[in-house]
């Protein structure tokens, strides 16, 4: 069982550092995007459905 649990977490792990990652790089579009005045609702979405993924994983 412990197998089985450790396979799991690190899968996990593995995904919410994927997750992180593509947030980071999403955020920082949303800073570029407001600062230049344009429009960013889709990069937002993205971010709220990614740390809703995260909460999941």
């Amino acid at each position: 069982m412990n197998n089985i649990e450790s396979v799991i977490s690190k899968s996990s792990d593995e995904v919410a550092s994927k997750i992180d990652k593509k947030l980071e790089e999403l955020q920082h579009s949303h800073l570029r995007l407001a600062n230049s005045k344009a429009d960013y609702d889709e990069v937002v979405e993205e971010i709220y459905r990614l740390r809703g993924r995260k909460r999941r994983a």
